[in-house]
C-alpha cells in the first residue's frame, strides 16, 4: 500500500541510491546527472558528507559552515521545484524519476525536512551499488585523505580527523578508537578506512533494509531492492557505468510495475 502510494503521487518518482560507505554513490548521482537525468544532491546542498567525517572537502572544512535546516528546506524545495518547471525528470508511462542518495535523518547537523525522508524512505526502487572492500578504501582516501594529509592544513585536518574517531568512542570503544587514532598519526590511513568500513557497514545495512531507517527499526523497506556492480570488481572505478546500471534497473522495474498492474487487472 505504501508503494502504491508512493506510485501514485503527482511528479517524478523517486529512485534512491543506496550503498554502504565508500561505493561512489555522490559519484553516480552526478554521472547520471551528466547523462540528463533529474538529481538532487542532498549532501552536496547540506555541505556535509553525512558521516562523521562528512566536513571533510566541503565548505565547512574551510571554516564556514552548513545552512541551517531551514535554510536547506529552502534550497531543497528550489531544486525539486527547478527540476520539475524544466522537466528534467524522465522515464516511462508519462512520468519521470528524481535521483536521490540514501540518507539519514540528519547530514550533519542538517534535518532532512521529514516528507523528504518519508519519501526516501517509502521509494519505489531502491538501487544499491556494490563494490570490493579494496575498491571502497581507494575511493575514501581519494575523498577523505587526498590533498588534505599531505596539504596546507594538514595539522589542522589530522586534528579534525582524530576529533570526529573520538565522537564515535561510545559505539567503537576506547581500545578501538586508540588503535585507529594511532593508525592515523603514523599515516596508515588505509587502515583507518578498513576500520570506518566495518562500523559503518552495519549500521548502513540496519538503514537499508528496515522500514524506519535506524539500527533499532523493525519492518522492512517498502519498495523495490536491487543491487548493481560493475562488470570487472577489479576494474577502475567508472561512475557512469554504474549510472548506466542504474538507468537498466530503473527500466527493469518500469516493465515489472507494468506486469504486476497488467496481473491485478486481470484478477479484479
Amino acid at each position: 500500500e505504501v508503494v502504491a502510494a508512493a506510485r501514485a503521487l503527482p511528479g517524478p518518482r523517486v529512485c534512491v541510491v543506496g550503498g554502504r560507505t565508500g561505493v561512489g554513490k555522490t559519484r553516480v548521482l552526478h554521472a547520471l546527472r551528466s547523462r540528463g537525468e533529474a538529481v538532487v544532491d542532498l549532501e552536496g546542498l547540506a555541505r556535509h558528507r553525512g558521516s562523521a567525517f562528512g566536513w571533510v572537502g566541503t565548505v565547512e572544512a574551510g571554516g564556514g559552515a552548513q545552512p541551517s535546516s531551514e535554510h536547506f528546506t529552502n534550497l531543497l524545495a528550489c531544486e525539486w521545484r527547478r527540476l520539475e518547471a524544466r522537466g528534467e525528470a524522465k522515464g516511462g508511462r508519462g512520468r519521470g524519476w528524481v535521483f536521490l542518495e540514501d540518507e539519514d535523518s540528519h547530514i550533519g547537523h542538517v534535518s532532512v525536512p521529514k516528507p523528504v525522508y518519508a519519501a526516501l524512505r517509502c521509494a519505489p526502487l531502491v538501487v544499491r551499488v556494490s563494490l570490493p572492500e579494496q575498491a571502497r578504501v581507494r575511493l575514501l582516501l581519494d575523498d577523505y585523505v587526498a590533498g588534505h594529509a599531505d596539504g596546507p592544513a594538514a595539522g589542522e585536518w589530522l586534528a579534525r580527523m582524530e576529533e570526529s574517531v573520538r565522537k564515535l568512542t561510545k559505539r567503537l570503544g576506547a581500545a578501538r578508537v586508540g588503535e585507529v587514532v594511532a593508525a592515523m598519526r603514523a599515516g596508515d590511513f588505509s587502515a583507518v578506512a578498513v576500520a570506518m568500513l566495518h562500523y559503518y557497514d552495519k549500521l548502513y545495512d540496519a538503514h537499508l533494509a528496515n522500514h524506519g531507517g535506524t539500527g533499532s527499526g523493525g519492518g522492512s523497506r517498502a519498495g523495490r531492492l536491487v543491487e548493481v556492480a560493475p562488470a570487472d570488481p577489479a576494474a577502475a572505478f567508472d561512475a557512469d557505468e554504474l549510472a548506466g546500471l542504474v538507468l537498466r534497473r530503473v527500466r527493469e522495474a518500469e516493465k515489472a510495475e507494468e506486469a504486476e498492474e497488467a496481473e491485478a487487472e486481470e484478477a479484479g
